[in-house]
């Protein structure tokens, strides 16, 4: 098995654009939380720019931040991008060879998910994604989603800000109540 450095798209492979928080903006707001200067880094421009939304320094007025002051520091790079069976093939995987799949995609886990779920063969004993966009977002995806989970045999409970899902009675284990696993149920 290999390690791939690669996005992952739903739908296509090749050289997308990824929507960062810049350097400059951890430099000229040094006191921000540290979350939104690296971990809201997406495909979708539109997630990477409301993430700075909920990041405002205090100094800087609402309607200013909203209107263009956070737009200055997201920057675009180019990435290489693989569809999640492009992925599997280029790690040397087959679907049936997925024990875990962890998503934090910053809105876009709703889309890769399904897309993953879609591979013949691919039943991993655990899925964990951020949830908590999707469900602002998407929320019809969203219920499709658990349905469709539901339907292949998982059980689900929210850890936010995501969702758990496994397939066996041998991962309910006192490691996933640590974790912050609550109110576990099949939906």
């Amino acid at each position: 098995h290999r390690t791939v450095q690669a996005a992952v798209c739903p739908a296509q492979s090749g050289t997308v654009p990824f929507y960062a928080v810049s350097e400059a903006y951890a430099r000229d707001y040094p006191d921000s939380p540290l979350w939104a200067r690296g971990e809201i880094n997406s495909l979708s421009y539109n997630n990477t720019h409301r993430g700075l939304w909920f990041a405002k320094p205090r100094n800087v007025t609402r309607k200013r931040w909203r209107t263009g002051e956070a737009a200055r520091y997201v920057e675009t790079l180019r990435v290489r991008c693989l569809t999640p069976q492009a992925l599997l093939r280029e790690a040397g995987l087959s679907a049936d060879a997925v024990d875990v799949l962890a998503l934090d995609l910053e809105g876009l886990d709703g889309e890769v998910l399904r897309a993953f779920l879609a591979l013949p063969g691919f039943r991993p004993r655990l899925v964990i994604f951020e949830s908590n966009i999707l469900l602002q977002r998407s929320p019809t995806l969203t219920q499709r989603l658990f349905r469709s989970l539901s339907r292949r045999g998982y059980t689900l409970a929210a850890a936010r800000p995501n969702h758990v899902a496994w397939l066996s009675q041998e991962m309910r284990c006192r490691g996933m109540e640590r974790a912050g696993v609550r109110g576990s149920s099949t939906v």
